[in-house]
């Protein structure tokens, strides 16, 4: 399962720790982020630490796509 977390269609974004709790559970793969918040984003890896090997984070927006592998993330989906 693959997280998606778009506060600009949703107007809410899941908060970091609440994401990390969330990557714990045992189909949880990724989070599609479409925040365009390098913030949120570090902070999200910042608390993943040792699990990001086994969970993925991947910008949801083009534009976003390389400065979030800048900060740790691992890919786009369009």
């Amino acid at each position: 399962i693959i997280l998606y977390n778009n506060p600009a269609r949703t107007v809410v974004s899941v908060d970091p720790l609440t994401l990390c709790e969330i990557a714990e559970l045992p189909n949880m793969v990724a989070v599609k982020d479409c925040t365009s918040n390098l913030t949120w984003t570090s902070d999200v890896l910042h608390h993943l630490g040792n699990r990001s090997t086994s969970f993925t984070l991947v910008s949801g927006d083009d534009i976003a796509a390389l400065p979030i592998m800048a900060v740790g993330g691992q890919g786009l989906i369009s």
